[in-house]
């Protein structure tokens, strides 16, 4: 049964991401500065693996791997799985279930990144908190007005200050263009 909230509404804007390039050693120290548990692999815009703590205590820890050596591309998820801003959490918590996943990029019709649903987000929807999620929207939240350190989902370079612009968190420089 749907529940009437769509994953837009319960979404993670605000993607922290990490590039192709990057070394295992860049990638877990993103992680522990936002305290979460895995990155999205972008590449302009485009959602192109996913790699998670896990991830890196398997295949680069535990096969005893130089984790400043190792790149993202070596051991990133591909392809992901993504789902539109439209598809209902329940369904959300389906796919999420059925492929043992703990999180879900979100993308538009262009296939841009736009946000991420994860297994906590969906854990903190209550019948009580439905009608509190619908009206989410309507409300500012803190996420838009503060500095967050990740990719710019612009031009792709990595900040120590993005803000939110035009539904993306940019760099300083996109943030200031046209």
């Amino acid at each position: 049964m749907a529940t009437g909230v769509k994953v837009s509404e319960i979404m993670t804007k605000a993607v922290i991401t990490a590039k192709e390039d990057d070394s295992i050693y860049k990638a877990a120290k993103i992680m522990k500065k936002a305290d979460i548990g895995g990155l999205v692999v972008a590449k302009k815009g485009k959602v192109v693996g996913i790699i998670t703590e896990g991830d890196i205590i398997k295949d680069v820890l535990a096969e005893g791997l130089d984790y400043k050596k190792v790149s993202v591309r070596m051991i990133m998820k591909h392809p992901v799985r993504t789902i539109p801003p439209e598809t209902d959490v329940e369904e959300a918590a389906r796919i999420m279930r059925d492929l043992n996943i703990e999180r879900l990029p979100v993308v538009n019709k262009e296939g841009n990144l736009i946000g991420i649903v994860t297994e906590r987000d969906l854990t903190l929807i209550e019948p009580a908190l439905l009608e509190i999620m619908k009206e989410k929207e309507a409300i500012p939240t803190l996420k838009e007005e503060v500095a967050y350190e990740g990719i710019c989902e612009n031009c792709g370079n990595y900040s120590e200050n993005l803000r939110y612009k035009n539904g993306m968190y940019v760099c300083e420089d996109c943030y200031y263009s046209e």
